[in-house]
Order: C-alpha cells, then sequence, then structure tokens
C-alpha cells in the first residue's frame, strides 16, 4: 500500500494503527500520524574507528542535537540543529513548521559542502557552495516540503509509528546535489538495550544509503516511550565507523 502525503512519501507494509489516547499527543502529516518533534537538547558521545596502514585509528568526539521554538520571519518554526561538542567539525541547522514538518529554511556547512536556502512562496532560493566547484545560485527550488538528506531525516524516523517488521521509504530531497531521493528502512526488532545505567525498549531500525560514493548502512536504536534515538551504528563500508550513544538519556 502507498501513503502519498504532502511532506512525506512513504511506502508502508502492515502499517499500524493508533489509539485515541495516542491521537491527543500527535500531530497528522497527510493520513499518517507523528509524534511530536520535542523541544530539548540530545548530547551524544561518538566513537569513530578507522582502519589506517599503521593500525585502527580512534578519536572521539560529542554530537549535541538541540530542537528549540523561535520565529523565523513571520512564521512560527522549530530549529533543529545538530553541532559537534568539541572540536571542527560540520552543522546542520533546519527550520521546520511545527505542525505539518515541512522544511522552511536548509543550513548546512561540512568540510566539502556548504548551502543556505530559505522558502519564498512557492520556491527555496539560496546557493550551494561545493569544494571544487564554483558557487551555485538556488534561484526557485520546488521541492519545499522534503527533508534535506541531513540528521534530521533519523528524527523524523523516530517520530512514526514503528512496530517490528515495518518497512517504508523516506522521501527526502538533497539540496546539495539537488536531486529527489529516499532512505528506505525497516524495523528489524524490538529490543532492550543498555544506555548508561538504564535498559531502554527501543525499536532497532536499519537502513542502507547508496550513492556514488558506496553504501553506507545505519543501525538505530529508537527509544519507544521518548521517540529519539539512543544509540546509532553507522558503518561507511570502507573501514570506517561511527557509535553515537546518548550521554544521560
Amino acid at each position: 500500500m502507498t501513503i502519498n502525503l504532502r511532506l512525506l512519501q512513504i511506502l508502508v507494509l502492515s502499517a499500524p494503527t493508533i489509539s485515541a489516547a495516542q491521537a491527543r499527543d500527535t500531530v497528522r502529516v497527510g493520513s499518517v500520524r507523528l509524534s511530536p518533534l520535542k523541544v530539548g537538547v540530545d548530547t551524544f558521545d561518538v566513537e569513530f574507528e578507522a582502519q589506517s596502514p599503521t593500525g585502527v585509528q580512534r578519536t572521539t568526539n560529542v554530537l549535541v542535537q538541540n530542537v528549540t521554538r523561535e520565529r523565523l520571519g513571520s512564521n512560527d518554526a522549530l530549529h533543529v540543529s545538530f553541532r559537534s561538542g568539541s572540536g571542527p567539525g560540520g552543522y546542520w541547522d533546519v527550520y521546520v513548521e511545527p505542525t505539518t514538518l515541512r522544511m522552511l529554511r536548509y543550513e548546512q556547512h561540512t568540510r566539502t559542502d556548504s548551502a543556505i536556502v530559505d522558502l519564498r512562496g512557492e520556491c527555496f532560493t539560496g546557493w550551494v557552495d561545493l569544494e571544487k566547484l564554483p558557487r551555485k545560485t538556488v534561484a526557485c527550488d520546488r521541492y519545499t516540503d522534503r527533508f534535506g538528506s541531513a540528521p534530521i531525516d533519523d528524527r523524523i524516523i523516530a517520530l512514526l509509528p514503528l512496530r517490528a517488521g515495518w518497512s517504508g521509504v523516506l522521501a527526502t530531497y538533497g539540496v546539495i546535489g539537488g536531486v529527489p531521493s529516499g532512505y528506505e528502512f525497516t524495523v528489524a526488532a524490538e529490543e532492550s538495550v543498555k544506555v548508561g545505567a538504564r535498559d531502554i525498549q527501543t525499536w532497532r531500525v536499519e537502513r542502507r544509503v547508496t550513492s556514488a560514493y558506496g553504501t553506507v548502512v545505519f543501525t538505530s536504536w529508537i527509544d519507544r516511550a521518548q521517540h529519539r534515538p539512543v544509540k546509532t551504528t553507522i558503518d561507511f563500508g570502507n573501514g570506517r565507523k561511527q557509535l553515537r550513544t546518548l550521554r544521560n538519556p
């Protein structure tokens, strides 16, 4: 069964039902109800592992995810930011409309690419700057209701009414490349994981992202009660791996 949504295009297999009590605490996007994107700060400890000619190299860092409610021009918005807590690193700022999660502004800065686009009427306008290419002006990009292939994708998946065996496709739009795409994911199992001193009931969600650079495998453990990732592993397929663990869940 295919559900066509204004914001999300999700291929749903055996879509779960939702109770009236749960419905009071959700927002509706098309015919799918999502849990609210909650204001607050999540801090993740990040461990990197990479193979090198001299052996395995390990480094650590911190990733801070912050959701605040703000005004963006004349719009009420949720500002979702992702920043490295220590040392150099890329960052993302995404502004979405609180009740539909429609994207209002997208900003990305990494070592190899940067972009800023704003919703102006029916178009996104702004610029994209790649490391080895001239800056591109975005005059009128009409993909105004999709996410930006950024860390916010994991947060959106966590808001969906997940259950074991449930599969879907999160429609995305890469602002950098200007290409619509989709992240296929599967809720592989219900699992209890230990994070810090707590045992947390989670959904284990698996997804693969394939591009010209190879295939990256993500495995996320989503807190069933809080609708947020508490642990994520990323295998880049080239000897590089990353583990993100929520601090003080």
